[in-house]
């Protein structure tokens, strides 16, 4: 869009346009004005403005709301069609000038379709801001006839170029300041949605009968039962209540593979799978607290843990050196626990698993891992 104060500053772009652009210039420069009666032999090239529309594509905007609350009128935005009309005649008589002006109207126009205002070294005082755009008019006998029976005038070389949109700024007072929105815009109150639980793992993967099992997710509402199989279970324990919780594996939720979901009143996580293995499986089953002191002697509880006589630590963001690997002798152990002494394991978040020596000539076996949190 193109904005001007005073139609006329549109009319003088296009003339001050041709009259730099067109070289060499014509002896009689550009004019913005009527074509003239009589038919010049000096060269000349005349910008007139034929008629005017509402844009046919871009109605009237609405009225502007301005940062101190007071309204802008909208302006009016046109079509402007321009009758370009060339003239100058050679030493034999021959319309040369006229002719070459045009081809060169027709070359500058065609060049540069799109003016960004305001020119640079453009007209003084010219009020013109953005973009202007200039088109040619396909004309015909017809067309012809319909712009210069209305003059009376002779004919002579001429194009016709739709200049468009023009915006003409509006002369109305500006409105008084309204009430102002709040920082933030206007919020709608109501019932929202609220998202489901989500489920990422079961820790551990796969778990001895009966074994306390870890879910981590993301719970926007409380959670208020968990279902594992076809067994609900209401009793369990929160550790962290949008992503931790730990619960019992019923009696009745036997050796296979077991569909773990967990509700938030009526909305249900989609569900995740969790291997439940026979009882007395080596195992070690979720830690009753997410975090644990390293300065505190640690009890890890599980099922086949009698050889047991490791516990291995390793970050679970991943292991990126040997050295992230840790171990630690037992200082304890029967078959549903271990023990040890973590002095000197690093702060952080640690996937933990019980090595179990089964004696010599064996290969050593290792138990699925648990999640557990050190603290100085």
């Amino acid at each position: 869009m193109a904005t001007f104060t005073n139609l006329y500053h549109a009319s003088d772009i296009l003339r001050f346009v041709l009259a730099n652009k067109v070289a060499p210039a014509p002896v009689n420069g550009v004019l913005a004005n009527i074509p003239p009666e009589a038919i010049g032999n000096k060269e000349e090239i005349r910008v007139s403005l034929l008629w005017v529309n509402e844009h046919a594509d871009h109605k009237n905007d609405g009225y502007v709301r301005n940062p101190d609350g007071t309204t802008t009128p909208p302006p009016t935005t046109l079509s402007l069609f321009y009758l370009v009309t060339t003239y100058g005649d050679g030493p034999s008589q021959n319309a040369d000038g006229a002719h070459r002006l045009l081809g060169e109207v027709i070359r500058v126009f065609s060049a540069e379709p799109t003016l960004t205002l305001p020119l640079l070294g453009g007209p003084a005082g010219n009020s013109g801001q953005g973009k202007l755009n200039i088109t040619l008019v396909p004309t015909s006998p017809e067309v012809m006839e319909k712009v210069f029976s209305p003059l009376q005038i002779r004919h002579r070389p001429f194009a016709l170029f739709e200049v468009w949109p023009v915006q003409l700024k509006s002369l109305l007072p500006v409105g008084p300041a309204g009430a102002m929105v709040a920082p933030g815009g206007v919020t709608l109150e109501g019932p929202t949605a609220t998202p489901p639980p989500t489920l990422s793992a079961a820790v551990p993967t796969m778990a001895a009968e009966q074994s306390f099992v870890r879910l981590e997710g993301n719970f926007p509402e409380p959670v208020t039962s968990i279902r594992v199989g076809s067994q609900v279970i209401g009793a369990f324990t929160t550790l962290d209540a949008e992503h931790s919780l730990r619960f019992q594996l019923p009696v009745a939720v036997k050796p296979g593979v077991a569909r773990v979901t967990v509700y938030a009143n009526k909305q249900a996580s989609q569900p995740i799978e969790l291997l439940v293995q026979p009882s007395g499986t080596w195992s070690l089953q979720a830690h009753s607290s997410l975090k644990h002191s390293a300065a505190a002697a640690l009890v890890l509880l599980g099922q086949g843990l009698t050889s047991a006589d490791r516990l291995y630590f390793w970050p679970a963001s991943g292991i990126f050196d040997p050295s992230d690997v840790h171990w630690f002798a037992k200082t304890g152990s029967n078959a549903t626990s271990i023990s040890i002494a973590a002095t000197g394991l690093r702060p952080g978040i640690y996937r933990v698993s019980a090595r179990i020596d089964l004696g010599v000539g064996k290969p050593k076996q290792f138990t699925p891992f648990i999640l557990l949190e050190i603290i100085p």
